[in-house]
């Protein structure tokens, strides 16, 4: 007989990047870059999902220039960006202890937020012979702490995704 764990939760994250387009193509590749949360089997599955609505609006493109292509959403061409996104995390984890399944969790949580702000993290695991449940719930506090902030904010600072952005920000 297997022994099986699993994990299930979302955490609320808000990566930086001057336009949606960005702020989704730097929090993708940071998923793509964490290491694999698995079994047996298969891999932990991630799902990204925009919050609704903005967090603020601008008027000008990643150039800080005005594009007239952007005026989408009112007359003063302002268009409006959300800032705010949701990770949901599933995993069914084939001949895994609890242990070795959380030890994964908590060192993928852990990469994760080096790498983009951590607002809130809530995610369940559970699971193995002795059957033991652990809730992973912090709001604000621990896994925001860990955030390496990007060069031209803090210097020395050892963030690889703000490579990802075009060479506008300070010299990169």
């Amino acid at each position: 007989m297997s022994e099986w764990t699993y994990c299930e939760g979302y955490i609320e994250v808000t990566p930086f990047g001057r336009t949606q387009e960005e702020k989704e193509f730097i929090l993708k590749t940071i998923l793509n870059h964490l290491p694999i949360v698995d079994g047996s089997e298969e891999p932990m599955y991630t799902h990204i999902i925009k919050a609704g609505g903005h967090s603020h609006s601008t008027n000008v493109d990643e150039f800080e220039a005005r594009n007239k292509r952007l005026y989408i959403d009112d007359y003063y061409g302002y268009r409006y960006v959300q800032d705010h996104y949701y990770i949901f995390i599933e995993g069914a984890f084939r001949d895994r202890s609890f242990s070795e399944t959380y030890r994964q969790i908590i060192k993928w949580l852990v990469r994760l937020s080096k790498r983009t702000i951590v607002i809130t993290t809530d995610v369940n695991v559970y699971g193995g012979y002795d059957d033991r449940e652990e809730r992973i719930y912090c709001k604000d506090s621990e896994f925001a702490d860990l955030y390496d902030m990007p060069s031209w904010l803090e210097d020395n600072s050892h963030n690889w995704t703000e490579r990802l952005l075009p060479a506008y920000y300070g010299d990169l």
